[in-house]
């Protein structure tokens, strides 16, 4: 039986299947006022097409560590068609909204490039 999903992975699951289906303005939608502030929706969504231009579409995600209680930042291991990436989605303390969202190289992934 699968643990219940806690807000923030609730959140995270629409927030890639977004994602996935190339909707940059539904995810942006969900940002705070200071990350909208720091990365308008014009630039976030210009930055998803630089990403999927270069590693394909977004496939698939799984969550790296789940979340407790207190946990506001979650990490997915993200597979594209070309690429594996991290993803990881900050929350504010409801959280609802996104406060940060970052994408780096998986370990793995970084250490076969060498």
């Amino acid at each position: 039986m699968e643990a219940a999903q806690t807000g923030p992975e609730l959140v995270s699951e629409e927030i890639w299947a977004a994602l996935r289906r190339d909707e940059a303005d539904a995810v942006s939608g969900r940002f705070t006022e200071t990350l909208r502030s720091a990365l308008p929706p014009e630039r976030f969504r210009a930055a998803w097409v630089r990403i999927t231009a270069s590693v394909g579409s977004l496939r698939e995600w799984q969550l790296e560590r789940p979340a407790s209680p207190q946990q506001r930042t979650l990490v997915y291991r993200l597979s594209f068609e070309h690429a594996r990436l991290l993803g990881q989605l900050a929350f504010d303390s409801g959280g609802e909204k996104l406060e940060g969202i970052h994408f780096a190289p998986q370990p793995e992934a970084a250490e076969q490039a060498r």
